[in-house]
């Protein structure tokens, strides 16, 4: 009803050692969360779910157990000031707070009488508490009179813990959780007489998460107890009416069963001796030796190296291969990630480095990286060969192309997180493109080699130059289950300026949000993607958004095209695709997207699948999908209709090469939008990736009906 998936101030819900109350008519739930990186006390109302106010607790730090009065105006809580918990009052009505206990002695769990007088908790105030020796009792129980600040310490057990007291309805009896014959139950206490009767014998034990945790609750009004056991590898709610919440007397024969038993046989040691006497053992303080901490980089992890040969084929003899690494201090402050790889010659010899220092809430990195991309191909080609004197042969040659873009690349950034679900970031990189081609040109005469040459020709790309600052803000309280998320939203809010041999801007909104109906999922999202300015769509330095990237929607790939769908056009590339509306409204400098889907978990565990088969976890996902693409001349044009494969009649001729490369780039097309639907099915494989298979019919490809594809990606 109220978390971090439902309201995004939340960064988490504190329950390990910590339990919610309901308000004395149970129309309100008051629980602990974390907000901001502190406790706060949330109010749930019961009946609109929403979380209708949130109480911050100046100077308390980790706040537990949170328990309302039975006149309802009035929290009780645990609470830490340096590290010590002591009880206080929170007025709802005043917002006032109220110091209970103010010493050193541990107090959690309090519990409110039905007469609002008194409060029952847990301490350690017991015999064996010597903060001289640090050394400390199991919890006892304790109640604490509000009128008169009075405490009384009760010890039904002489061994073992005393937790989660909760009064019956007539304030008469404690309920609480003991081990005092090594196995945590149920106990009632007669505050009247002090006698002991018990509840539970488990096999397994009534707990919570941890030793501590609260694991048993009892209603104001009817007595009725619920409590957690231990089952099947988790833990499980169990019920017991009032009728059983009498249990049997514990005699003190009962209660020493346990000790008579004979004593196992204890090698002692010099180091449990000194463990179990804190008087004695400890050498001088003068002996240790205090000296500043100083933090080293170390190998944390080594990625799997890899090296081989090729030889011949398009791109020639050369060496392959590749090495990461991870160095990292003692405490993961500063992280230093590397890798280095080849995919050929010297020239092909690619690397990068990152530093990240995650000390302080402002987070910074830097880093550096030389990535080569090699591509090419090989033709046949016919030649003569001059030999002089008139005389001349001919022949043929067997041309190596091989072009590559090399990107060098220095950026900075740094991050500050508002929250585990917020953060601001802040970054910074400049970017340099250079080109180059050679030709590698053998020549036969005869099926014999004549001669070889290696020829650097012009690519004709000149190099280009950017400078990149970003400014984004980033929020994600989600949580995933094996293929997609699940339950909570995301968003990221971008702004990107581009200077230098193109000026441009970017700017991307995305929000995605998705609705838990265990155990199924709605999921829906919207992305605005688009570059703004002058150099937005230079064919030279920019390349078109596509928006039949799978990733964005599904039935437009761009390999699924053929060329029934463009009337006489025989080709899809981009650059040759003048007439084939279908493909050309798909590029553009500026997208936007909207998806949603139904996420039905066919196979995984219990609670995120319909049959329990966690070997492959299985999804599927009856989807929408919907998008547009436009560019600074041709805004969208918002028909719902199929559209024809026609070619818009106001499209311009372009009168000099830079238009045309543009136009080749960023075609003239109808900009309407376009529609699919189908079904997808995606797999968790052994928990190293995610695959997608998908059947999409796509609206406004009037030659295609049904699409099928392929891709390794998580749900969005």
């Amino acid at each position: 009803l109220g978390g971090p998936s439902s309201d995004p101030h939340f960064d988490a819900i504190s329950f390990i050692n910590s339990a919610g109350d309901w308000s004395p008519n149970s129309d309100k739930f008051a629980f602990v969360v974390y907000a901001d990186g502190n406790n706060e006390i949330a109010i749930l109302d019961t009946k609109t779910t929403n979380v209708e106010r949130r109480i911050k607790l100046p100077g308390i730090g980790a706040v537990s157990s949170v328990s309302w009065s039975p006149d309802g105006r009035t929290l009780a809580f645990s609470g830490q000031a340096g590290g010590i918990s002591d009880l206080y009052l929170l007025d709802l009505q005043a917002g006032t707070i109220k110091q209970l206990t103010n010493d050193k002695y541990a107090d959690i769990q309090p519990t409110w009488s039905p007469d609002g007088k008194t409060l029952a908790f847990s301490t350690d105030r017991g015999p064996k508490t010597d903060f001289n020796k640090l050394t400390y009792s199991p919890l006892q129980l304790a109640t604490y009179d509000i009128a008169t600040g009075r405490i009384s310490v009760f010890s039904p057990f002489a061994h073992g813990k005393h937790l989660n007291p909760q009064f019956s309805p007539d304030g008469r009896d404690l309920f609480f959780v003991s081990d005092q014959d090594g196995f945590s139950d149920i106990y009632r206490l007669d505050l009247a007489s002090g006698q002991v009767f018990r509840l539970t014998k488990t096999a397994t034990g009534v707990s919570g998460i941890t030793t501590v945790s609260p694991s048993i609750s009892v209603s104001r009004q009817t007595g009725r107890m619920l409590f957690t056991t231990f089952y099947d590898q988790g833990n499980e709610i169990r019920g017991f009416d009032p009728s059983q919440t009498v249990g049997t007397p514990v005699t003190a024969a009962l209660v020493a069963e346990g000790e008579q038993l004979p004593p196992p046989t204890v090698t002692g040691s010099i180091v449990s001796g000194y463990l179990a006497d804190a008087a004695t053992g400890l050498p001088p303080a003068s002996e240790f030796q205090v000296v500043p901490f100083h933090s080293t980089l170390s190998l944390d992890a080594i990625g799997q190296p890899s090296l081989g040969v090729s030889a011949g084929g398009p791109f020639g003899t050369g060496v392959a291969g590749g090495v990461s690494m991870i160095f990292g201090d003692q405490l993961s402050d500063r992280q230093l990630y590397a890798a280095i790889q080849a995919n050929g010659t010297v020239k092909d010899i690619g690397g990068q480095l990152q530093y990240y220092n995650m000390k302080n809430r402002w987070n910074y990195g830097v880093g550096i990286g030389h990535i080569p991309y090699l591509t090419g191909g090989v033709y046949l080609a016919d030649t003569t060969i001059d030999l002089g004197g008139g005389q001349a042969i001919q022949g043929y040659s067997v041309n190596q192309l091989l072009q590559r873009i090399y990107i060098d690349q220095a950026s900075l950034f740094t991050q500050y997180p508002f929250s585990a679900t917020r953060r601001f970031e802040l970054s910074a990189s400049v970017t340099h493109y250079s080109f180059d081609t050679e030709v590698l040109q053998t020549v036969y005469v005869n099926d014999q080699v004549f001669d070889q040459a290696d020829t650097k020709v012009n690519s004709g790309y000149k190099p280009a130059l950017f400078a990149e600052p970003s400014v984004s803000l980033v929020g994600d309280n989600s949580f995933s289950a094996f293929t997609s998320p699940v339950q909570g939203e995301r968003f990221r809010i971008q702004y990107t300026p581009t200077f230098g041999t193109a000026t441009y801007q970017t700017a991307t909104l995305d929000y995605r949000r998705y609705l838990f109906m265990r155990p199924f999922s709605l999921a829906f999202r919207g992305i605005s993607l688009g570059r703004y300015g002058s150099g937005a769509e230079d064919p030279n330095t920019t390349w078109p958004i596509f928006l039949g990237e799978e990733t964005l929607m599904r039935g437009y790939g761009y390999g699924s095209f053929s060329s029934d769908e463009c009337g006489s056009t025989s080709s899809s590339s981009p650059s040759a695709s003048a007439g084939c509306p279908a493909f050309d409204r798909l590029f553009g400098s500026k997208v936007a997207v909207v998806n949603t889907e139904f996420r039905i978990p066919l196979f995984g565990t219990e609670g995120f699948g319909l049959f329990n088969f966690p070997y492959l976890p299985t999804e599927i996902a009856p989807f929408f999908d919907a998008g547009v693409s436009y560019t600074n001349a041709q805004n969208p044009d918002f028909r719902l209709a199929r559209s024809a494969n026609t070619v818009p009649s106001n499209c311009s001729t372009p009168t000099n090469n830079t238009q045309a490369a543009a136009q080749a780039y960023y075609p003239c097309a109808d900009r309407v939008p376009v529609f699919s639907t189908g079904l997808s099915m995606r797999f968790n494989l052994m928990g190293y990736a995610i695959l997608e298979a998908y059947i999409a019919h796509p609206f406004q490809r009037p030659q295609k009906n049904w699409v099928w594809g392929f891709q390794l990606a998580p749900g969005w």
